[in-house]
């Protein structure tokens, strides 16, 4: 805690009691000269007690501490940075996208070939060329990487950017097939600098404790000493998992749903620094004696979780776009093709036609040519099809036949939602309110969780959870914000309208959902299939 430092005027009038009693004599005010030495130093008094209040803050660390003054303990006991060197966490840029560049048979794309959407500029890895000769057309897949660091850079894919300067004969957009192999990273903010900080004063190295292995696997190295990834990566030791001595780490990478696992190499690469290589004399960090290893997370499809969540929206502006409430509409029909002459809007490119009428409420705001947007749950039998938190689309004309309503949609690419719908397929309502409540669900109640504690062999120092839980999918929805960040989204959420269904097939109910386990394939760790937010 830091010192209480009194102010100057309280200062200044103890000094003035005192000389008060001492001199009484002699004038104390402002104007004479024994008032101003006491101004003097009540002044210097105040100077000191501040630097005082400042080295307190900074020693020991806390919430007190200053983010130089952070980031100087971080470097003293040794915390990565991720580049290679010592203190807070740096920021990272964006790597790894992928699109194709269109345009003329022969088109050369040489560095620094650029691309930019929303503020985010992307830059071509490396000279491409697209194969064959004019005057024919073709394309060439090319790899991008951010230029700018931070979070900002993790543009998705369908993003759509402009080509900066492209050659003559190249099309001037390209869209993202991928997201970022590796994703960007804000720097380390203060409170998060002084958790790990403090972790590591409270766990120092100590040859091979459960902190020594989390340590050592969330910051490995080559046999060079320089770090093997910028990925952003989280261990889970479990001391005695594989007998008494014999730790195991379960290692996962910052991200979202199954994109936590990570790859071979990386698993490999991270064994071999924890436990070298004798034949190769690479020195490991691990004492002579446990075998440990190392496991990615149990993340089976058929387990992945189906969540609903039904909001009530705070405010008349982030209402849906129409009311569905607990009536169900369905997929009878999905089609992007020769599609009817009753679609004469501008931009219509799909046709989705339901099992029965659609709300008045829809139509409605169709005839007012708003673009009341839609959502469907998209699934097969035996698994989730398309994103984890489902596209929206425009509804532009509609009709009515036979009992059935035909919605003409315009769709981000017909192809994938043509793979997507299946008949069947549950259809909700959009709005601005879907995206940023499901995305708080997923990143606050879902992919903040660790793998399985079920056995009781992990590490009990490292509290992590591992329910995916009503409570916490219903804190995060309400706690969501709007870009101002105090707007919130929802006033409350549904009471029983929060449940969970483990795999496409399940059962929703209102339960909480805890991560399994068994020997065969390690702890599980739970993760979102699909997010609806509804009304």
């Amino acid at each position: 805690m830091p010192l209480d430092v009194a102010d100057f005027d309280a200062t200044r009038g103890q000094l003035t009691a005192f000389a008060g009693n001492r001199a009484p004599d002699l004038g104390t005010s402002p104007v004479d000269a024994l008032g101003e030495l006491i101004g003097v130093i009540a002044q210097v008094a105040q100077g000191i007690g501040e630097s005082q209040q400042r080295a307190s803050a900074e020693s020991p660390p806390s919430a007190d501490t200053s983010d130089s003054g952070t980031d100087a303990w971080a470097y003293a006991y040794g915390l990565p940075n991720g580049e290679g060197g010592y203190g807070a966490r740096a920021a990272s840029a964006a790597q790894g996208f992928t699109a194709y560049l269109t345009g003329e048979n022969g088109t050369n794309y040489v560095l620094p070939q650029q691309a930019s959407a929303n503020g985010v500029l992307l830059t071509l890895r490396t000279t491409v060329t697209i194969p064959g000769a004019p005057p024919g057309s073709g394309q060439v897949l090319g790899s991008w990487d951010a230029v700018d660091v931070g979070t900002s850079s993790n543009l998705t894919a369908g993003t759509v950017l402009q080509l900066l300067g492209p050659p003559g004969t190249s099309d001037p957009t390209i869209t993202l097939l991928t997201g970022p192999a590796v994703p960007g990273r804000d720097a380390a903010t203060q409170p998060q600098t002084l958790a790990a900080l403090q972790y590591r004063m409270q766990r120092p190295p100590s040859g091979g404790n459960p902190a020594d292995y989390r340590d050592w696997a969330e910051n490995p190295l080559d046999p060079a000493g320089e770090p093997i990834t910028t990925l952003t990566l989280r261990a889970y030791n479990y001391p005695n998992y594989d007998g008494v001595g014999s730790p195991m780490n379960v290692l996962t990478v910052a991200g979202t749903g199954q994109a936590r696992i990570p790859s071979a190499d990386l698993l490999a690469a991270d064994q071999l620094y924890i436990e070298g290589d004798s034949a190769t004399q690479v020195p490991g960090q691990q004492p002579a004696g446990p075998d440990s290893r190392m496991i990615p997370p149990y993340m089976p499809t058929e387990r992945a979780l189906s969540i609903l969540c039904r909001c009530v929206a705070s405010l008349a502006r982030y209402k849906n776009d129409w009311v569905r409430g607990t009536t169900v509409y369905a997929v009878n029909s999905f089609a992007i093709s020769a599609l009817p002459s009753w679609v004469t809007t501008a931009g219509g490119n799909a046709v989705l036609e339901l099992t029965g009428l659609a709300p008045a409420d829809l139509k409605s705001a169709i005839t007012a040519l708003s673009g009341p947007r839609i959502f469907v749950d998209t699934k097969t039998a035996g698994a989730f099809t398309g994103p984890v938190i489902p596209e929206q689309a425009a509804c532009l004309a509609f009709q009515d036949a036979a009992g059935r309503t035909s919605l003409a949609l315009a769709v981000s690419s017909p192809t994938n939602w043509l793979a997507w719908v299946q008949p069947g397929n549950e259809v909700y309502s959009g709005g601005d309110i879907i995206d940023p409540v499901a995305i708080a669900i997923r990143d606050q109640a879902v992919d903040n969780v660790g793998p399985s504690r079920q056995s009781g062999l992990a590490d009990p120092a490292d509290p992590w959870t591992d329910i995916v839980s009503i409570g916490a999918i219903s804190g995060a929805a309400q706690n969501a914000t709007d870009t101002d960040g105090v707007s919130r989204f929802v006033a409350r959420t549904v009471t029983g309208g929060v449940t969970i269904a483990v795999g496409p097939l399940g059962t929703p109910a209102v339960q909480d959902i805890t991560a399994t386990d068994n020997t065969f394939n390690g702890p599980e760790l739970l993760y979102a299939g699909r997010i609806l937010v509804t009304d």
